[in-house]
């Protein structure tokens, strides 16, 4: 890929290779420490991607270790570990299911409520000054096209771990 003041070259590609080259750098900015830490303030921002996620997820709804593994598409002892950071931030706590005691269960503290709160916060409001940059008819557009590649990947998930 050649790259021409900082941004993919695209002239001469296939559409699926410029989808790909923009997926890729959208991906790397999502995963990215710095802009986390940007978009995220304080602690907040020194939280992976996954703990992001998982708070999200967990904000729901309380979980089975293994429903948070399947919605995280990780291995159990993945999530558990990633369970056990979160828990050692006291953002997430441990508890026996209550129809099957044999079943532990993570969910929010308060702390990790109110942290989750201020994480959505945070993103929807870097999200609101992305979408400054645009035209609003291109706002509705790119949210709409948002909408059905949302749906289209969704259709592929493996069954059981859609949500």
């Amino acid at each position: 890929m050649q790259v021409i003041a900082g941004r993919p070259r695209t002239s001469g590609r296939g559409l699926d290779a410029q989808l790909d080259e923009h997926w890729t750098a959208l991906a790397r900015f999502m995963t990215s420490r710095r802009l986390r830490s940007s978009v995220y303030a304080g602690a907040m921002g020194d939280l992976s991607a996954a703990q992001l996620q998982a708070l999200g997820i967990l904000a729901e709804e309380a979980l089975r270790m293994s429903e948070l593994a399947a919605r995280l598409g990780v291995a159990e002892s993945t999530a558990t570990r990633l369970v056990d950071r979160l828990e050692g931030a006291k953002l997430v706590r441990r508890r026996a299911s209550h129809p099957d005691r044999r079943c532990v269960v993570a969910e929010l503290t308060p702390s990790g409520r109110r942290v989750a709160g201020e994480l959505e916060a945070s993103r929807r409001q870097f999200l609101s000054e992305i979408l400054q940059t645009l035209r609003p008819d291109e706002r509705r557009e790119l949210i709409r096209l948002f909408a059905k590649v949302t749906e289209a990947l969704r259709d592929r998930e493996p069954v059981g771990t859609r949500h």
